[in-house]
């Protein structure tokens, strides 16, 4: 995914820029980590997916 199709969001989502901001402000103040624990409570473990995404490092 390049930042062109990041900032191609939805109207109901606003600008890219205040979505961008608001990710990292919900990841500064710990946000994602509740929605992650909270989803984790829910998770039954009948089916599993892992993902790998290979990220080229300079």
């Amino acid at each position: 995914m390049d930042c062109h199709q990041r900032r191609d969001l939805p109207e109901r989502f606003g600008l890219w820029t205040m979505a961008y901001s608001r990710f990292f402000k919900w990841r500064d103040v710990g946000t994602l980590l509740k929605v992650f624990e909270h989803l984790r409570e829910d998770a039954d473990y009948e089916s599993l997916s892992i993902d790998s995404t290979a990220v080229k490092a300079h």
